[in-house]
């Protein structure tokens, strides 16, 4: 035998001895209540020699590992005969598991793998993988493992390799060398990681796992979560299967197969969105379906729509979402605040699948919308009001913009303002309407978004003195501010673009209109004013809305109490 081939295969055998008999102590540092070990109790290291390596010099001269493993995870445990016993979850470099037993004397150190891994009934012809087995050892005498038995997804794209389907297999055993398979758990849902409880529940076999819709997604919960079976030897999830057969049942069959997604997101526009939505979001809505939902999975049947295809939508979107290369450059996808609102315009036209009987249930409801990144909020500083102010005033429109700052109107709300909005003896404002466009794009006025939006602002002395002297420029003509070329209504626009000259003419930073109403919000609380008020004021829906918005503002507030009531107990003690 060659020399060297035995001093590799030795020096192999120390090594992975002396892993094995490794002490695993504690980490000093605690909790109290859970005590961490420096070391991992199973790794791949730990896994047979002989498994690995092929002993013989003549077939394997240079000592190499013929069988390459990934890990070893997501073991059930279950103490037996005094010992300290896993299944483990054994990957190979092929991505696929099988499972070994491994046991310890005290379940810290010391773990050795049995001499051969579990040898699984085969059952299924489909099944692709097998892993994650939890033991139970049930009080009917036998040991228990439910693990993830996974099948190829024949719906999902050609190519994708990822996706699959997932069952729980179902085995038990004596003495956890001899295993016999059960058929799989029936249930209308996939599952993973499912637990058996180790006593009977009123003299039936039961079951427990994380709520289950999909392979990944835990979505709204349609798995298990909890059942009582009958018999383990058939183990069937009845009343939930139940549910399902009358839930798809209730599908109106026959009109379900008329629709795509494609189909059904026109149908629904055109019935239920554009006829009671304001033009600018119902266009919205329009250009998501035209140009980035139909393009992409229109073509997929409404009832076999899954939130995986809608997972894959938004991703696509974020990465590819951009139509036209000049609007590219370092982003080519579209924002994420653009996708949570195609994702809202889906989960509601879907919603209305559901209520028409076309399918069973909101595949929206699975997805995860990507997050909306909050943006640091920008106001204009006290100290630069003036000098906006006075930039207004040699624009000649110092009227509007004083009345933007005093009450943090919505620029829609502020050029549908009438003369006859105006209450002089009680200086209130009333807002009751907005400018927004037909479906000509021509400016349009109509009513708030919201009830909450329909308000009576009180305003200043000062400010009730402006807005007269405003009018008498032109007496005759009904809009509190007159486009001084046309004579109508300005156009929100034009008052965006007025807003930028007055930044530009006064030296300061750019800033958008509506941070406007955010100064007006915000100078307001940091001056007394309560929440109620000012949520009020700005046709907030509640005040919970107006303290999340303004956080960073009513917590200065607080800060300033405490320290007033600070002072205050100093002087009493």
């Amino acid at each position: 035998m060659n020399v060297d081939f035995e001093q590799k295969i030795a020096l192999l055998q120390q090594q992975h001895e002396a892993l094995l008999q490794r002490s695993n102590l504690p980490v000093e540092e605690t909790n109290g209540i859970v005590c961490r070990y420096t070391y991992p109790i199973v790794t791949r290291e730990h896994i047979p020699l002989e498994w690995r390596y092929d002993f013989n010099p003549a077939t394997n001269p240079y000592c190499m590992e013929r069988i390459g493993f990934n890990a070893t995870m997501n073991s059930g445990a279950i103490k037996w005969n005094g010992k300290y016993v896993l299944v483990v979850r054994v990957e190979g470099a092929d991505r696929k598991s099988f499972f070994a037993v491994a046991e310890s004397p005290n379940g810290i150190d010391n773990f050795r793998f049995w001499k051969r891994p579990i040898t699984l009934p085969d059952i299924n012809p489909a099944e692709t993988n097998v892993y994650d087995m939890r033991l139970t050892a049930h009080e009917d005498g036998w040991i228990y493992g439910i693990f993830c038995s996974e099948c190829h997804d024949d719906s999902a794209p050609a190519g994708d390799l990822s996706s699959a389907v997932a069952k729980a297999g179902i085995v038990r055993t004596k003495d956890l060398v001899e295993w016999e398979r059960l058929p799989d758990l029936k249930s209308y849902s996939q599952q993973r990681n499912v637990v058996l409880h180790p006593e009977f529940v009123n003299g039936k076999y039961a079951l427990y796992t994380r709520p289950q819709d999909d392979f990944i997604n835990a979505g709204n919960g349609g798995g298990i979560g909890w059942a009582l079976i009958d018999d383990i030897t058939q183990a069937e999830v009845k009343e939930k299967l139940a549910k399902a057969v009358a839930e798809a049942e209730s599908v109106d069959v026959r009109r379900a197969d008329e629709y795509t997604l494609g189909t059904w997101l026109q149908t629904w526009y055109e019935l239920y969105a554009k006829p009671h939505l304001r033009f600018s979001t119902a266009e919205y809505y329009r250009r998501g379906i035209e140009l980035h939902i139909t393009p992409r999975i229109g073509d997929i049947p409404l009832k076999k729509l899954t939130g995986r295809d809608l997972q894959w939508l938004y991703k696509d979107l974020q990465e590819h979402g951009r139509l036209r290369e000049a609007q590219k450059g370092n982003q080519p996808g579209l924002s994420n605040s653009t996708i949570r609102g195609i994702h809202t315009m889906l989960h509601n036209a879907l919603d209305r699948a559901v209520k028409e009987r076309l399918i069973v249930r909101n595949p929206a409801d699975d997805c995860v919308p990507p997050k909306i990144p909050k943006h640091e909020m920008k106001i204009l500083p006290p100290e630069q009001i003036k000098s906006y102010l006075t930039a207004a005033e040699q624009r000649g429109v110092l009227p509007m913009f004083y009345l933007e700052l005093i009450s943090g109107l919505r620029k829609g709300e502020l050029v549908a303002l009438q003369w006859t909005d105006l209450d002089i003896e009680n200086k209130t404002i009333s807002v009751s309407k907005q400018a927004g466009r037909n479906s000509a794009g021509e400016p349009d006025i109509t009513r708030p978004k919201t009830e909450n939006s329909i308000r009576k602002i009180s305003i200043p002395q000062d400010a009730v003195d402006l807005l007269i002297a405003e009018h008498q420029k032109h007496p005759s003509n009904p809009w509190m501010f007159p486009s001084p070329k046309t004579g109508e209504m300005y156009h929100p626009d034009s008052v965006v673009n007025i807003h930028k000259k007055i930044l530009k003419d006064a030296g300061l930073e750019h800033l958008r209109f509506h941070d406007l109403r955010h100064t007006f919000a915000t100078l307001a609380l940091q001056n007394g004013v309560d929440v109620k008020t000012v949520s009020s004021m700005l046709g907030h829906f509640d005040a919970g809305f107006t303290l999340r918005t303004y956080t960073h503002v009513t917590r200065q507030m607080q800060e300033s109490a405490a320290e007033k009531m600070g002072n205050f107990m100093a002087q009493v003690m």
